[in-house]
């Protein structure tokens, strides 16, 4: 017996121009870690300019192999996220959207074990929040990243 077809998908509502599509909530979580991250990059910037010495040997103690492999992991997650979300507008096959999103979940999951891999070797070597400015704006910004990526 053949299952009865699934329903389509009907498109996002039509927003008019003075309305946010989705839950207020979600819009003042989104405007919070915009704020955070932007805040982050200007005090990292600030750091940087008035003491660059410091932060260009603090760098070298970082793993360059990890950085590149977790933002290959990072792009591609957020790639399986969007795609998942078209293939749902697009009213494809609700397996297809599924799929990705797991895919972006365990990919989640890599940089998760790749960060807390890199921090603790940071921390066996005893380079921690305190160790300098440009290791207190790592962790904090590591940290910050690793909590969004659990919180999802």
């Amino acid at each position: 017996m053949k299952a009865p077809p699934e329903p389509p998908v009907s498109p996002p509502s039509e927003a008019s121009p003075r309305e946010l599509r989705g839950d207020l909530a979600w819009w003042v979580f989104v405007l919070a870690e915009f704020g955070a991250i932007s805040m982050f990059l200007v005090a990292y910037s600030l750091c940087l300019r008035a003491e660059p010495l410091l932060f260009g040997a603090s760098a070298q103690l970082l793993h360059p192999a990890l950085a590149y492999v977790n933002t290959l992991v990072l792009l591609t997650s957020g790639f399986l996220v969007a795609r998942a979300i078209l293939l749902t507008r697009a009213g494809a096959a609700p397996r297809a959207g599924v799929r990705s999103l797991w895919g972006a979940a365990l990919l989640g999951l890599c940089f998760l074990g790749l960060k807390g891999y890199e921090f603790q070797s940071l921390a066996a070597l005893g380079i921690g929040l305190e160790a300098s400015t440009f290791f207190s704006l790592y962790w904090l910004v590591g940290g910050f990243h690793w909590l969004h990526v659990v919180l999802g």
